[in-house]
């Protein structure tokens, strides 16, 4: 898919993320049926460090997790979308990844976020 698109197709599909000022982080499944999350990540990362981007950022990919790695504990395996879609990831490996990624992502807002006054926020429990 990638591979068969013409310079202008790409050009016109990226996401301009180094025109941002914000710290980043992409989270990708290695086996994401939608799109090749794990290249376009390291595709955006690439453009970020030829800019010596001066922000946090980084790409977790998780192996055989699919396509919208969100919060943990809920179905992997269906999705009511009208039509069906196929995510892709193993079931076991997508959970594993949600559960993983989801205090990575609350402890990178955390810290990109912070005012440095106290945070009423609920415990996690990872910590």
């Amino acid at each position: 898919m990638l591979e068969a698109a013409s310079t202008d197709q790409r050009r016109e599909a990226t996401i301009p993320v180094e025109e941002t000022e914000a710290a980043l982080l992409f989270v990708s499944g290695s086996d994401d049926a939608i799109w090749p999350a794990p290249a376009f990540g390291n595709m955006a990362l690439a453009r970020l460090d030829a800019l010596e981007y001066d922000r946090e950022y980084d790409h977790v990919v998780y192996h055989d997790a699919g396509h919208y790695i969100g919060y943990p504990y809920r179905p992997t395996t269906w999705r009511p979308v009208d039509g069906g879609l196929v995510n892709g990831g193993d079931p076991a490996a997508h959970a594993d990844a949600q559960a993983a990624a989801w205090p990575q992502v609350l402890d990178f807002l955390d810290e990109e976020l912070s005012t440095g006054e106290p945070s009423d926020h609920c415990e996690r429990g990872h910590q």
